[in-house]
């Protein structure tokens, strides 16, 4: 697939994201529509959205589809590795297995 094309294909995807949103009747259902076309884009059996309390320095999935693991519905902030490196920087993470094996080591403080 040509560069030009996968843009195209993204761009599609966020546009039929944008039209679920303002169409979805419930949470569930746009959460379910977003998997899928972001199934189409790469591989998504194993999706989640993670929303992060932080009075309570609490991750709660509102969607949660994994192969082998059951939902979760809460979890400590400090023990999700994707997550502790998300709220360090405040930027979006795609976490590769580096990347998430790099994020299971203690912080340094500075």
């Amino acid at each position: 697939m040509t560069a030009r094309r996968r843009a195209e294909f993204v761009q599609e995807a966020v546009y039929r994201i944008s039209h679920t949103a303002n169409a979805a009747d419930n949470l569930q259902e746009l959460l379910r529509a977003i998997h899928a076309i972001v199934g189409e884009l790469m591989p998504a059996q194993n999706f989640y959205v993670s929303l992060y309390d932080a009075e309570n320095d609490r991750l709660e999935f509102p969607y949660f589809v994994d192969e082998y693991d059951s939902a979760r519905d809460v979890r400590r902030a400090s023990s999700a590795g994707t997550h502790r490196i998300r709220v360090a920087d405040r930027q979006p993470l795609l976490a590769t297995p580096e990347v998430y094996e790099s994020s299971s080591r203690p912080a340094k403080r500075s």
